[in-house]
């Protein structure tokens, strides 16, 4: 996804972001579910650009709200995303604010892990786990 045009809240200009967009398989099973569309995903990747990051959890792990249908970010979804800031947001876990508080300690470690081994992949590498369905790209 690149070249995206961007109006940031508040709408005072529009800007062009080159970022890669991505969302693993469990995430995209999840969502599916939960019925959170690809435009919430870019919207709140997008935000992460102008440092609209609700939480840096370590290691290029970021937390980030989404507005839930008709309610606002408080009620909302939050999204667990490894972000390499200018290159590629990839959605790694998701949930609603009414199912679960947060993520613990050990989840918090294991998505750690898991966003260190997709931000060190290489463009070639990553889409290698587009084709094999590891990862979904993230477009409209």
């Amino acid at each position: 996804m690149d070249n995206l045009h961007y109006m940031p809240p508040g709408g005072i200009f529009d800007k062009e972001v080159s970022l890669k967009i991505y969302k693993t398989r469990y995430f995209h099973k999840w969502a599916k579910k939960a019925l959170l569309p690809n435009e919430s995903l870019v919207i709140a990747a997008l935000e992460l650009t102008d440092g609209l990051i609700d939480a840096h959890l370590g290691g290029n792990l970021v937390k980030k709200r989404i507005p839930l249908r008709n309610k606002g970010k408080r009620s909302g979804f939050r999204t667990i995303i490894a972000y390499k800031k200018g290159e590629r947001s990839i959605f790694l876990f998701g949930f609603e604010k009414n199912e679960q508080d947060n993520i613990d300690k050990s989840e918090e470690e294991a998505l750690k892990k898991l966003a260190k081994e997709f931000l060190i992949l290489s463009q070639h590498q990553i889409d290698h786990a587009v084709d094999n369905g590891e990862l979904i790209e993230v477009i409209l």
